[in-house]
């Protein structure tokens, strides 16, 4: 693992020793936040110094190869335009890190919400025995996430049939992602606005997906005592009799 200066871990590696010899190089890239079998590689480290530790992960225990290798990060000041700022900088990416890791985990609760709530409609009109005045409030519920969706994604439709939309939250903060991916030269005011305003509307989502989720949990408790088929997002709500 890569420590910074101040002690925080900024880069872990694995790696499986091949004939006993195993080598690994770094891109001077921190870890990304967007999801664990996304990649290797987040936004570039700041030049400074940094430790490597090295430990061997066995069945019996883990055992310290390398307490702390010290080394230092150097710019090789090759670029047209520098950051004034660097720390700066750096601080901008861990923001825009911290949300894009937010982000993508909303929106995978999202998915997830979205194949419960066809389950759940198909229970209520399936199954004997359940209160058929809870369709309605399913459906209300796709329709809350729909538009929750569209505010992450935007509209697909009208992208098809090539009318102009706003910008989805998604991608307006791909957006800033990629335009400082290997930028050195510090943040733009625009792109810092961007970043401010899919903070907000990551704020409007997330909020409306927990009070989605409240919602379905408490029509699952009333299906739990119909009771219907086991549904993967009831847990312990779900009854073996």
């Amino acid at each position: 693992m890569i420590t910074n200066g101040a002690g925080k871990e900024v880069k872990r590696f694995t790696t499986s020793p091949t004939k006993g010899i195993s080598r690994v190089t770094w891109n001077l890239r921190a870890n990304p936040t967007t999801s664990i079998a996304g990649g290797t590689n987040g936004f570039l480290v700041p030049a400074g110094t940094y430790s490597l530790a090295v430990y061997l992960v066995k069945n019996i225990g883990i055992d310290t190869l390398v307490k702390a290798h010290v080394f230092n990060v150097k710019a090789l000041n090759n670029q047209t335009l520098v950051a004034k700022d660097p720390i700066a900088l750096d601080g901008f990416r861990k923001d825009v890190s911290a949300l894009s890791r937010k982000v993508n985990g909303v929106g995978e609760i999202m998915k997830e919400l979205e194949a419960q709530l066809g389950l759940v409609q198909s229970a209520l009109l399936n199954y004997p025995n359940t209160d058929l005045q809870l369709v309605q409030q399913v459906r209300t519920l796709k329709l809350g996430l729909d538009s929750c969706m569209v505010v992450m994604y935007g509209d697909g439709l009208l992208s098809k049939h090539e009318f102009e939309s706003a910008p989805s939250l998604t991608g307006r903060l791909g957006m800033v992602e990629y335009m400082i991916y290997d930028n050195t030269a510090g943040a733009t005011a625009s792109q810092k606005a961007n970043l401010m305003v899919a903070t907000d509307e990551y704020a409007l989502v997330s909020a409306h997906v927990k009070r989605m989720l409240m919602e379905l949990n408490a029509i699952e408790e009333k299906l739990a005592n119909v009771p219907i088929p086991y549904t993967r997002s009831r847990g312990l709500t779900w009854k073996e009799d």
